[in-house]
């Protein structure tokens, strides 16, 4: 056998035992992207689970980042009853929804419709970790509370220090 040869066998066995041993993290994996009907779903469970499920009455968006895709959705809830449907743009804007998120990864949004009451998680995912509180009615440009007293069920039952409140510009939830 030539020099050629078995630098090609080389080559292959060490090629093999690479892919062998580290195959499932180099080869490429079929991706499952959810479905419009299962991500509504889940955004629904989220919201009627979380803390949100204290307003009455919500007008609000949450984005979702799937890879490369954005995946906005409209949430509306009068009366009690919310409806959730796919937004054709990223969301209204800031004068027109009480909250509006973007989840980062579609793992950071599985993450809290696993556990949607969890207030550490709203707390502390929404510094740019997990998700983003975007500017909306209740929160101005630079992350400063616009106090609505609609909100302060929900707000309430994850900040219970009033002092904190008054802090964080929810003085009116006091």
């Amino acid at each position: 056998m030539n020099k050629k040869h078995q630098l090609t066998i080389l080559i292959i066995i060490i090629s093999a035992i690479i892919i062998l041993t580290f195959g499932y993290n180099i080869i490429g994996k079929a991706i499952a992207f959810p479905t419009n009907e299962e991500l509504m779903g889940k955004v629904k469970v989220l919201i009627d689970s979380s803390p949100t499920r204290l307003i009455p009455d919500l007008d609000a968006c949450i984005i979702i980042q799937i890879q490369d895709k954005k995946m906005p959705y409209d949430i509306k809830r009068q009366g009690g009853i919310t409806t959730v449907t796919r937004s054709e743009y990223d969301c209204r804007g800031q004068a027109n929804e009480d909250l509006i998120m973007k989840f980062l990864h579609y793992s950071s949004f599985l993450k809290f419709t696993r556990d949607p009451s969890n207030c550490n998680l709203w707390i502390k995912g929404g510094d740019g970790t997990d998700f983003y509180w975007l500017p909306s009615k209740a929160i101005n440009p630079g992350f400063t509370a616009n106090c609505d007293k609609k909100l302060c069920p929900a707000i309430t039952q994850c900040i219970k220090d009033s002092e904190n409140l008054t802090e964080m510009g929810l003085g009116c939830c006091v």
